[in-house]
């Protein structure tokens, strides 16, 4: 039997509810991860220095889905049942990936090298206008949806959509550390000009909220020394390759007389067949025994190109 289930036995045994009624309950007021983390903490210290890890990606992960706003239990178990989350690798190991590559991953050090400056929506990528349910529609010219208030609404979701997706990126781009965040910015365009101030994109939300951060020159990569590679010995070259003989089937045959039709045809063609079927292995120059018909004939002949 699983060990939480002791826990919840201790936990709701005065209860007078079900204790699965009491956790849903917990699960809509704070959210899956808050409860689950609640229900295992008696079990944390059990577990060992993996175990614990992988139980806060796994935490990680139930909070990103109590921000999708699905509060449902079996919302959740889709949500777990789709879940991959790699096994971590060995210490001092470096990985690279993006941001997308992380979610449910945590690593004690994270260094974000160039967070993304673009503005946030991008209207160069509206490229499809839909209401849904209702319709779709290939984006015209900006002064042409200007025009329609439907299309105005249109945008206006778009626009919203990116944002929060670019909102959600960004948090999970934030929160997969443990001990230390560095997050390397872009410098700012100096042609924004009043702009800048309302420029929004990643780089600039993390630089209106952090205030305060240390700038240093672009060529600071140059200041790191290289790291010492050592080189493989050269393997042997190979020598020539030394060709087989390839098999030849009837149907690569191209025939220097006139082709047979009807019955008498397909006679040979079967008997042709049979004698290639017959043929088990054959070493160099050797020839197999075939009858004197134009059906060993043509094996012969096959079997000298």
């Amino acid at each position: 039997m699983s060990p939480i289930n002791a826990v919840i036995q201790h936990r709701f045994k005065d209860g007078e509810r079900s204790p699965w009624e009491d956790l849903l309950d917990e699960a809509r007021e704070e959210g899956f991860a808050m409860m689950i983390e609640r229900l295992v903490e008696p079990l944390r210290e059990s577990l060992s220095g993996f175990g614990r890890r992988r139980l806060g990606d796994i935490l990680r992960s139930v909070e990103e889905f109590d921000y999708s706003g699905n509060n449902t239990p079996r919302g959740l178990r889709d949500w777990l049942v789709g879940l991959e989350i790699s096994q971590a690798p060995g210490d001092a190991a470096v990985q690279v990936m993006t941001i997308h590559k992380s979610k449910g991953l945590g690593f004690d050090v994270v260094v974000l090298p160039n967070l993304n400056d673009e503005q946030v929506p991008d209207r160069a990528k509206y490229e499809v206008a839909k209401a849904p349910g209702e319709w779709v529609l290939q984006t015209p010219a900006s002064w042409v949806r200007s025009l329609f208030p439907p299309l105005v609404d249109a945008e206006e979701r778009w626009e919203e959509e990116q944002r929060y997706e670019a909102l959600c990126l960004l948090y999970v781009a934030l929160t997969r550390a443990k001990q230390g965040l560095y997050v390397f910015l872009p410098k700012e365009s100096k042609s924004r000009g009043k702009a800048a101030a309302n420029w929004s994109s990643m780089a600039n939300i993390v630089r209106q909220s952090v205030g305060d951060y240390q700038s240093a020159p672009g060529e600071w990569p140059k200041c790191v020394e290289p790291r010492e590679v050592k080189e493989f010995p050269k393997l042997p070259a190979l020598g020539d390759a030394v060709p087989l003989r390839e098999r030849t089937t009837p149907s690569k045959l191209k025939s220097s007389g006139a082709g047979f039709r009807g019955g008498a045809g397909a006679a040979v063609g079967l008997e042709v067949h049979q004698l290639f079927e017959s043929i088990a292995w054959l070493g160099e120059g050797e020839k197999p025994e075939t009858p004197q018909n134009l059906a060993g004939m043509i094996v012969d002949h096959a079997l000298a190109v």
